[in-house]
């Protein structure tokens, strides 16, 4: 049985898909797979369902509705566990789940698979308020991965003029469309074609919103008036900064001061504090002080129903970030390892490790140069690495 929230909400036994009874019981689908494996209270399908507009009888109804939708997903095969009432609401634990595909893939470097879950906006036919941010954030991250995708393509000699000039068509106040166009078209030779696709967007941003490109944009403008042949690039595989991430100053400038002392960094604490949301959010503000890129894998330390990443499909994701397809590859963790080291060495790098389960799972994957940058966070306090800065978090007050 398969889950989808990537496009229309919807979940499939084989070729069909579940028919839902109505709109209300979509919406609270739609909440509890945005909550995956988590408990939704059902204060929250409340909101999701009515809005700001709750009959007497929400609360009853919800649960009536919520248990009639576990009735049909067991009917049509699912576990017994599959939506289960806990605590004060309920947790749906989807085995099969197009997000979590989707974060997968991209997790290996392998974009056109992971753009491949997507069917259309996220969330797509869902009207609620409630949800509408989480949908929002979710297309947002499509399109990250998108530019992430065709920036790949475009170093590695790829035509994509044609998708990123429809790209840039769609959106064309996003500024890095308009750079990926321009550095495409210039590297099939057509300076002229590049000048006038940043014309074009400066005309746009100042007319409708008043601003000048910004300085990346601008001084791409410059290197392509200049002829340059090359661009510096910049691998992001960070996850979404949230843009009203609240508190954690202390932990955070101990974060930042571990980081810019060379020092490795291990965050620890219970399930749900934080942990994961403190390291990409540090990771971000350090992004510029590491120009060859930012890495990150998740290793499923704790996810529920998986194992933990192995060290040897670790260390293929991250070097499946740095440009090494698979086939290429050496078998074996060791061999992996050693492959790992020399591709970092003396590079300008920062790498999150999260969701650590084992000092065991983190020694391979510690780079040996000094140059790299190494945050990792797990449930455990892990002494893995020599020297390592240890930062506990407690829950927020």
């Amino acid at each position: 049985m398969e889950f989808r929230i990537l496009g229309p909400v919807q979940c499939r036994s084989g070729a069909r898909a579940l028919k839902l009874a109505g709109s209300r019981q979509e919406r609270i689908l739609a909440a509890l797979l945005l909550g995956a494996d988590r408990v939704v209270s059902v204060s929250r399908l409340v909101d999701v369902v009515w809005d700001e507009d709750p009959p007497a009888t929400a609360t009853r109804q919800i649960r009536n509705l919520t248990t009639a939708l576990k009735r049909a997903l067991v009917a049509e095969g699912a576990a017994g566990d599959i939506l289960t009432a806990e605590g004060p609401g309920f947790v749906l634990r989807p085995r099969a789940f197009d997000l979590h595909t989707f974060e997968e893939l991209v997790s290996r470097g392998e974009f056109r698979e992971a753009l491949g879950c997507w069917r259309g906006p996220a969330l797509s036919g869902v009207d609620s308020m409630a949800l509408r941010g989480e949908a929002e954030e979710l297309d947002e991250r499509r399109l990250s991965v998108v530019e992430r995708c065709l920036d790949e393509e475009i170093s590695a000699g790829e035509d994509t003029v044609a998708e990123l000039t429809a790209l840039v068509a769609e959106h064309p106040l996003r500024e890095p469309f308009a750079g990926l166009l321009m550095r495409a078209l210039h590297q099939q030779g057509r300076q002229a074609d590049a000048l006038n696709v940043y014309r074009q967007a400066r005309t746009r941003l100042v007319e409708e919103l008043g601003i000048e490109p910004g300085p990346k944009l601008r001084e791409l403008y410059e290197r392509i008036l200049r002829d340059e042949p090359e661009y510096g690039k910049t691998r992001c595989f960070l996850p979404y900064d949230v843009p009203d991430f609240t508190g954690r100053e202390a932990e955070i400038g101990r974060l930042l001061d571990a980081v810019r002392l060379g020092r490795p960094v291990t965050v620890d604490g219970m399930a749900g504090v934080g942990k994961t949301a403190l390291a990409v959010h540090v990771a971000h503000r350090l992004a510029a002080d590491f120009p060859d890129g930012q890495l990150f894998v998740d290793l499923h330390g704790h996810s529920p129903a998986r194992e933990p990443l192995s060290p040897e499909a670790a260390l293929e994701a991250l070097l499946g970030q740095l440009d090494i397809p698979a086939s290429r590859l050496p078998g074996g963790v060791d061999r992996r390892a050693e492959l790992w080291r020399a591709r970092t060495a003396g590079r300008s790098l920062l790498v999150v490790l999260d969701n650590a389960a084992t000092a065991e799972q983190l020694r391979p994957l510690v780079p040996g140069s000094a140059t790299v940058a190494l945050v990792i966070t797990g449930r455990r306090r892990l002494a893995a690495v020599d020297g390592a800065a240890s930062i506990s978090l407690e829950v927020l007050p």
